[in-house]
């Protein structure tokens, strides 16, 4: 019962955005239906551009590989695929694309949805509205105040949200003024391997977790990826596992008590005009007496890991993928190469935050779904740890 914005395709298919709107269009999110997409580029300037030799337009991002095109967009989704006692919720999300032609392709074969070139276009909604923005994370700040001018109630946000914890912030600060409520969508905050993970070293005294994050770049990806996502790999890849500190392991700003890097694993690099991590990794431990570790890597593969230990012996470990979702995922691929492995490995997950969010919102119910936090939560406790971490983690690129 909400509507969402989903994006258009990545060339050559999914980017996040579209693929959130498949799942709404495919019904995988039954308490949601997509009713708007906002594509400025291809209903706009890129409408006739070739595949492959689309030039963003002026305030774009640079072009992805075949793999990650981030156009951003924005795309309104209305849930109501059954009668419901509650009002039905509309809402928005911002997307990204650089096939011109697969985008018209997409369009024309969902007629029931409002395709349109800007937020401006979007009619005014007098009902429950959820705006699902995954855009680029420099406009996200602008369009979120121009989600809320259209009359958005909630607004599904995602990762970093901003490029700094004082947009954040504002924008936290904004959202509240207008009685607008805003979700952060981690998706590892429902993950089966990291619940596993959690039960186990709740029952084991003495245990100690490393959450382990792995890409599938390329290292020839790698200047395209820091490029796209300059806001670093701490806010961007590794922010999922920060919001599981937070979430779950009582980590804040003020409850730090080291940050501790690895700088044998860590491997910052300078590609072109940007530096950042191919891989990193660091020890947080609170004044609580918390440890808990997070790596993540770039180019490590298309798997996740939670590995509990008690006195440095490994005692428990979980994965995503695991046999039964790999057996899921692997025909999937096969007929989908140019997918990032990751929209498959996370399918459910995704469904799993718009559907709670979704319904959530149907109901009535006051504060945030079960697993996503608001953006005031975030921006006070997660935004303020990163540059928390920031400071004191020890990395120099010289040292590396």
């Amino acid at each position: 019962l909400a509507s969402l914005a989903a994006a258009p395709p990545c060339h050559p298919w999914p980017c996040p955005n579209r693929y959130h709107a498949k799942q709404m269009i495919d019904g995988d999110v039954p308490s949601a239906k997509l009713t708007d997409i906002v594509e400025p580029w291809f209903l706009g300037a890129g409408a006739d551009s070739d595949a492959g030799q689309v030039p963003g337009p002026p305030s774009s991002l640079p072009l992805c590989l075949p793999r990650h095109h981030p156009y951003a967009t924005a795309h309104s989704h209305s849930a109501a695929r059954s009668p419901a006692p509650t009002p039905t919720p509309t809402v928005t999300r911002l997307r990204s694309s650089a096939h011109s032609q697969e985008f018209a392709k997409f369009k024309d074969e969902n007629e029931g949805i409002n395709f349109l070139s800007s937020v401006d276009d979007m009619a005014q909604t007098s009902g429950k509205k959820l705006a699902l923005i995954s855009g680029r994370t420099a406009d996200n700040p602008s369009l979120l105040k121009e989600v809320i001018a259209k009359g958005c109630t909630h607004i599904f946000l995602e990762k970093p949200g901003a490029p700094s914890v004082g947009e954040l912030e504002e924008m936290a600060a904004y959202a509240e003024d207008k009685g607008v409520a805003v979700y952060m969508g981690y998706n590892k905050n429902v993950t089966k391997y990291v619940t596993l993970a959690r039960e186990f070293e709740a029952k084991t005294p003495g245990a100690v977790t490393t959450f382990i994050h792995n890409n599938a770049y390329g290292t020839d990806e790698l200047g395209e990826c820091f490029e796209r996502n300059s806001e670093g790999m701490l806010k961007n890849m590794a922010v999922h596992e920060l919001a599981l500190l937070v979430t779950y392991y009582g980590v804040t700003a003020d409850t730090i008590e080291s940050v501790v890097a690895d700088k044998e694993y860590s491997n910052c690099l300078t590609i072109g005009d940007y530096t950042d991590f191919a891989k990193i990794g660091f020890t947080i431990t609170t004044t609580a007496g918390k440890t808990v570790t997070v790596k993540a890597d770039r180019c490590g593969g298309s798997n996740s890991l939670a590995i509990v230990e008690v006195d440095g012996v490994e005692k428990f470990r979980s994965m995503t993928p695991d046999a039964e979702l790999e057996a899921w995922v692997a025909p999937r691929q096969a007929a989908n190469p140019d997918w990032m492995p990751y929209f498959l490995l996370q399918h459910d997950d995704y469904v799993t935050l718009k559907e709670r969010a979704c319904a959530h919102i149907a109901s009535g119910a006051p504060g945030a779904p079960e697993g996503l936090a608001t953006i005031g939560e975030w921006w006070s406790r997660a935004g303020v740890v990163g540059v928390r971490i920031e400071c004191a983690r020890g990395w120099s690129h010289g040292d590396q």
